[in-house]
């Protein structure tokens, strides 16, 4: 488990699943950079942005994709194989 710093670029094979913990007093935005993907089976378009606050959330891709992570305050977990 690693701690998201300022602005950190996140690749995921196909079949894995980024999740993301952020806290209360804390602002973290994930956008969608490449690919296609999904957080709890609504999909994510190409380009747009979720600010989250005080959430914990699973971002899964079938196929793969790359997310681009920013703020501080969160938590990131990559989970592999998840079916």
């Amino acid at each position: 488990m690693s701690s998201a710093s300022k602005s950190q670029k996140v690749s995921l094979k196909k079949g894995h699943e980024l999740r993301i913990e952020v806290e209360e007093d804390r602002v973290l935005h994930v956008k969608l950079v490449q690919g296609q993907a999904e957080v709890f089976g609504t999909e994510l378009a190409l380009g747009d942005q979720l600010s989250l606050k005080g959430q914990k959330i699973a971002v899964y891709t079938w196929l793969g994709c790359s997310v681009e992570l920013t703020g501080e305050g969160g938590s990131v977990e990559d989970v592999t194989g998840v079916v």
